[in-house]
Parts: structure tokens; C-alpha cells; sequence
């Protein structure tokens, strides 16, 4: 019964950042606007909810952060609205089999590979799919850096 329950509740397509991750890029990339949340669930002081629909504003040049919804219906708009951005770091589910993914590793400059199931806030177990964090940066002289903050995480995938 418990498996049954955990796996209703892991259904939900709006699942939190933990606050430790999101701190801990925070103090590498210093983010603006966060592009996925709500009045609760916000990590940046500017947030996109939806009242204000992210897909009908304009494109930010600001430090954004992203943890979009995931599921079927997200995954095909979503990672390609988000690679237009060209400061942006998005938490996602990593599965690199699916087409919506490749738009991730062709639009993006490093990927990083975190190093087990991440917990979100509120979630009664860690995830029940691998994550992913995709990062883009105008400034391409921070890859370097930015690849060293990542790889504290886990394997970073960089982009020639």
C-alpha cells in the first residue's frame, strides 16, 4: 500500500526545488527570476506564475532558474521555450532518450548529471527518474567556472 501511495502522490507535475540545491547554484549563478513557481514555492524575488504566463512574456536576459512542471504535456513546450533564454539554468528529468531532450543538449552549454534521486520539497521519497541540469550563459568565459561549481554535483557533460 505504501508503494501505491508514493507512487500516486510522485504523479504531481509540480514538485518543489530542495532549497539546498537550489542555494547552493544560487551562489554561483546569483538568480533573477525564477521562470516555474508560485507564491509559495518561489526561489527568486521576480517569479513567473500563472497569472503571468510564462510563455506569453517577453524573453529575459536576467540570471534565470527553472524547475518546470514535468509530464507529457510540459515536456514537449516547455525545454524548447526555455532554450531561448540565454542566461537560464533548469532542473529537469533526465530522459535523454526523448526527442524534447535534445533540444537540451543542442541548445544548451553544459549539462550536469547530479549524482543520485533528487528529493523535492514536500515529497515523501527522493524522485523516481534521474535529474539533469541544463545551464545556458551568454558569457561563455564563465564555462569553465561554472562547469567546476556543477561538477560538486556531479558529471558535467560541456559542450565544444
Amino acid at each position: 500500500m505504501k508503494y501505491a501511495e508514493n507512487r500516486t502522490e510522485t504523479r504531481r507535475e509540480d514538485w518543489s526545488t530542495p532549497k539546498e540545491l537550489f542555494d547552493y547554484l544560487d551562489t554561483y549563478f546569483g538568480f533573477e527570476v525564477d521562470l516555474a513557481a508560485d507564491g509559495v514555492n518561489t526561489k527568486c524575488d521576480m517569479f513567473y506564475n500563472l497569472e503571468i504566463d510564462f510563455f506569453r512574456q517577453p524573453v529575459l536576459r536576467n540570471r534565470c532558474w527553472c524547475n518546470p512542471p514535468y509530464g507529457r504535456d510540459h515536456n514537449k513546450i516547455w525545454p524548447i521555450r526555455l532554450m531561448e533564454y540565454p542566461n537560464i539554468v533548469v532542473l529537469h528529468q533526465a530522459s535523454v532518450g526523448a526527442n524534447w531532450f535534445q533540444v537540451f543538449f543542442e541548445k544548451s552549454d553544459l549539462i550536469c548529471f547530479p549524482k543520485g534521486r533528487i528529493q523535492f520539497e514536500g515529497a515523501p521519497a527522493k524522485a523516481q527518474f534521474d535529474s539533469v541540469l541544463v545551464v545556458r550563459l551568454s558569457d561563455k568565459s564563465e564555462l569553465p567556472g561554472c562547469a567546476r561549481h556543477l561538477e560538486v554535483l556531479g558529471p558535467v557533460v560541456k559542450k565544444p
